[in-house]
């Protein structure tokens, strides 16, 4: 997966601004006490109401509290966290929160969108169904103006004989394949393991390898140097390279040995085809008779999630691909968000237009309409503003 958070605001504040479109009420409190909770009246902590993992705080608002609700303790704060509302005391104005891993302080502030009306009973909208509206509208755009890539590489593997592969449920769309299917070799002369794991390596000829590339060793004479595979995983990245020499952080003893090979993978990539141009130019590839590495890659007859290769592998590979990537079904109240920033006021509108087609109570079809709109004209905004960006010429990029 792609790694999120690519700015600053979370589900929970989109929640904030959707609970003042759809004028509910929110949490935002700040805490007078905070003690231990503890079992029944007058158990662990005078009057606690918790486990042993609850927290028993005094709030100065109760507004947006009920049992069940999400709430992030210690907004805005590193201590922040989500805890569960399992007692609300309407007299002494309390509530008791759980689990929480960390104190906080009097002075912080509870806040969440709760979305409380009718919540005891018949609730308008719940804060988990809210979350994934939000997570929801958040891929319906990156479905419709994909800008997040990501590249997977040995992720998966490409058996002898496997015609078709399956790559994983968050691609949108898979823009490029390439196999491992070989490496460029530079001759070692000796090689040395000093204290704290570096190696420092002096070839037996020229080598035009450069810091950060990522190396597999072989066939040293002491096998503690050798890499174990030629996963990625597997690979060194190089700290230094020049004057024939090559470093780079590899664990192991002092030891000190010669020969073997310092190797950089080669992944060529591979055309997009159809089956049927396949089949067209060669009636007999399925077989290989020949045992040729593949050079083609398709998607049609894969079914969903599924591309093919052609010839059909006659060896094993590691695949690297790159894709438009869709974000989790599921969002908490203090993730991240795969979008920027600036592009999630759009997925806040299209987030509203769920809950407003939802039947019941709330069903606003003229309002939906509206922020299906607002949603509509952002993704045509986005979609031009990229388009043109890319499409500029350098020297435009170069000014903006």
């Amino acid at each position: 997966m792609a790694a999120r958070i690519n700015g600053i605001r979370t589900p929970c504040d989109l929640l904030m601004e959707i609970s003042y479109h759809l004028i509910e009420q929110v949490v935002n409190a700040t805490i007078t006490t905070f003690r231990q909770g503890g079992f029944g009246d007058g158990g662990f902590g005078t009057g606690g109401y918790g486990g042993p993992n609850g927290f028993v705080i005094g709030v100065n608002d109760l507004t947006g509290f009920y049992v069940g609700a999400q709430v992030v303790v210690g907004w805005n704060l590193p201590t922040a966290e989500v805890g569960n509302v399992i007692f609300v005391n309407y007299t002494t104005k309390e509530v008791s929160i759980e689990p929480l891993l960390n104190a906080h302080s009097i002075g912080e502030t509870i806040l969440a969108p709760t979305f409380p009306t009718q919540a005891p009973t018949d609730p308008l909208w719940t804060q988990t169904e809210m979350l994934g509206y939000v997570a929801r509208a958040q891929n319906e755009f990156l479905i419709k103006c994909p800008i997040i890539y990501q590249i997977l590489t040995d992720q998966h593997v490409f058996n002898i004989g496997q015609q078709f592969q399956t790559y994983p449920q968050n691609f949108i769309e898979l823009e490029r394949v390439a196999l491992q299917v070989g490496r460029v070799s530079y001759p070692i002369a000796t090689i040395t393991r000093t204290l704290g794991g570096f190696i420092q390596a002096t070839m037996a000829g020229p080598c035009p390898l450069t810091s950060q590339e990522l190396i597999y060793v072989t066939d040293v004479a002491d096998p503690s140097f050798n890499s174990i595979s030629t996963a990625n995983s597997s690979l060194f990245p190089i700290v230094v390279a020049g004057g024939g020499q090559v470093i780079w952080s590899q664990p192991g003893p002092n030891a000190s040995s010669t020969g073997g090979t310092i190797n950089v993978l080669l992944y060529p990539r591979l055309y997009e085809t159809t089956q049927e141009q396949v089949a067209n130019r060669d009636p007999q590839w399925y077989f290989n008779n020949g045992g040729a590495d593949p050079g083609f890659w398709y998607e049609d007859r894969a079914g969903n999630y599924g591309l093919g290769l052609a010839p059909v592998p006659m060896n094993n590979y590691y695949a690297e691909y790159m894709a438009s990537v869709r974000d989790t079904d599921t969002l908490g109240l203090l993730d991240g968000f795969l979008l920027p920033d600036m592009m999630l006021h759009f997925v806040k509108y299209k987030a509203m237009e769920y809950a407003l087609t939802k039947d019941g109570e709330a069903r606003s079809p003229s309002y939906a309409a509206y922020c299906r709109m607002r949603f509509d004209m952002g993704v045509i905004a986005c979609d031009r503003y990229l388009h043109g960006f890319v499409e500029a010429p350098l020297n435009m990029q170069g000014n903006s």
